[in-house]
């Protein structure tokens, strides 16, 4: 897959978590677009996982979507989103209200 386009601005769930209390770490929920099986999601998963600041990550083809554990100090959500696109998914756009 390949994608030249910008991504789109990400509906994001994004969840303040303690389970270290000397680091701070949010959790983000990334809708992902272009998944066709679960080695995508194998795929998207050992990518987000490799980059620092990454606590956990869960990426699910049944749900088209990754959920990151990260530290905010060390990496932003559009790092993220960007290390998705590199891959040739895309990061789907807000639902219109």
């Amino acid at each position: 897959m390949g994608c030249s386009e910008e991504p789109a601005p990400a509906a994001v769930e994004v969840t303040e978590s303690s389970a270290a209390p000397a680091t701070h770490v949010q959790t983000v929920t990334v809708p992902v677009e272009g998944m066709v099986c679960d080695g995508c999601a194998e795929a998207i998963q050992e990518k987000l996982s490799g980059i620092d600041g990454v606590k956990s990550c869960t990426a699910s083809f049944a749900t088209t979507s990754a959920t990151v554990t990260y530290d905010p100090e060390k990496v932003a959500p559009a790092a993220l989103h960007q290390a998705i696109t590199e891959l040739g998914y895309k990061v789907a756009a807000a639902p219109s209200p």
